[in-house]
């Protein structure tokens, strides 16, 4: 469910320990990197980015330096792009949308652009359409199982035989497809697979086929090739747990460039992995209600995660919601206790004026804190316990703490700023 946020007057506290209780949390299940490089000298390079706004602002600059989008693929919270020169174009347009972009390809096509790449990731649907010296006549829509793409592709070959898959992508439960017409009629096959298939590509390979198009829906592998006059030598690379940059690198110097990039990850834990991630990255924009929705629908997925159930009442707490987040701090302690969460609980309860005990649970904290790494090194804790000693009117212990803090963090300025405050209300 989504939590309306109403803010209330905040307890003073160091700015930056919004962050601290936040347990930076990641899947375990381990997906797989599987490039597909083709024979190729023209410049190529690739970027990472965490988010997808700033993978799009920087497609702007490299279309100004005259380089178009080959492929994007998102993995782990963060986004691949690569990235080409291509004489044969001249402009390059793009889309990012929560629905299958159908409209802005149809408006595309009117201006003359041939649609290149489909993509899906951070909830967003993503394509990108290029301007070049021809024209490909282009069909494309989204479908909900692979048999309604291999059935919509065989009624348009009844009339149009020269369409073949040009792309696919999968998201959010969905097939984004694109035919692309030839001037010569290209047999093309496909294949499904639960495992990496390998074997299959190559024999396709040794019968003159290229790879022109892959994909995964986390449980299968899908692979589509066509049968070249002219092949081009290419490499389809082992699964790597890792993206293969080094594999990149060698195949880059022996004239093979990246025509496709795929990553394989169990749907769930892809999604889960997912909302995990746009929960942290609303914290860190302090927007705590969408934290905090995102937080919601990932605990749903893994009731028993400790890590999840803490950064839920940890958004909630920095959103002014503090009875309710105790309820899920609570939840949290049950199933394990961290020095994250005993702090998150004593800031709740600071928040609801229960000092007292706010005082037992971040003791406790500081406490776990030093058995977990044997010295402490971050003055959060410090002044937030010294915070919650002023509440108690405990002057001589506010200042034991603030002395506490600025030995284990001299040279922060915000530590100062926070300590000469704490001093002020002292006076």
């Amino acid at each position: 469910m989504y939590f309306p946020i109403t803010p209330k007057p905040q307890k003073m506290r160091l700015l930056f320990s919004v962050l601290l209780s936040l347990i930076v949390w990641s899947a375990s299940a381990q997906g797989k990197w599987v490039a597909i490089l083709t024979e190729g000298s023209y410049y190529q390079g690739y970027k990472t980015f965490d988010s997808l706004e700033k993978c799009l602002d920087q497609v702007k600059e490299l279309t100004r330096e005259g380089n178009y989008i080959t492929d994007l693929e998102y993995a782990d919270g963060e986004w691949k792009l690569v990235y080409s020169a291509d004489p044969q174009s001249s402009a390059q347009s793009w889309v990012m949308n929560e629905d299958f972009p159908e409209r802005w390809l149809n408006e595309q096509k009117t201006k003359g652009y041939n649609i290149f790449r489909l993509a899906y990731g951070q909830f967003h649907w993503v394509a990108f359409a290029r301007k070049q010296t021809f024209e490909t006549k282009q069909l494309f829509k989204e479908l909900h199982t692979w048999d309604e793409v291999i059935s919509w592709l065989k009624k348009v070959w009844v009339t149009e035989p020269k369409y073949n898959i040009g792309d696919i992508a999968y998201g959010n439960g969905t097939w984004g497809v694109l035919l692309n017409y030839s001037s010569s009629e290209e047999h093309q096959v496909f294949t499904v697979s639960d495992t990496y298939p390998t074997a299959w590509m190559q024999q396709k390979f040794n019968d003159n086929y290229n790879i022109s198009a892959i994909e995964t829906d986390g449980e299968k592998w899908y692979v589509v090739m066509t049968r070249k006059q002219f092949q081009k030598s290419e490499l389809a690379t082992a699964e790597y747990d890792k993206f293969p940059s080094d594999r990149i690198s060698q195949e880059w110097k022996k004239n093979k460039r990246i025509t496709q990039l795929v990553y394989k990850i169990d749907p769930e834990e892809e999604l889960l992995q997912e909302l995990v991630n746009m929960g942290q990255k609303m914290s860190d924009k302090g927007n705590y209600s969408e934290a905090a929705f995102y937080y919601m629908q990932a605990s749903e997925l893994s009731p028993n995660n400790h890590s999840i159930w803490n950064n839920l009442a940890w958004a909630l707490y920095n959103g002014g919601e503090c009875e309710l987040a105790l309820s899920y701090a609570e939840k949290s302690l049950a199933l394990k206790h961290t020095h994250f969460n005993l702090h998150t609980m004593a800031m709740i309860l600071h928040c609801l004026d229960d000092h007292a005990t706010a005082l037992e649970y971040i003791n406790k904290a500081i406490d776990t804190y030093l058995k977990e790494n044997n010295k402490f090194d971050d003055a959060t804790y410090y002044l937030d316990r010294a915070e919650i000693k002023f509440a108690l009117k405990d002057k001589k212990g506010v200042l034991d703490d603030l002395k506490k803090a600025e030995a284990a963090d001299p040279y922060n300025k915000v530590v100062t700023i926070r300590i000469e405050e704490l001093k002020s209300k002292l006076n």
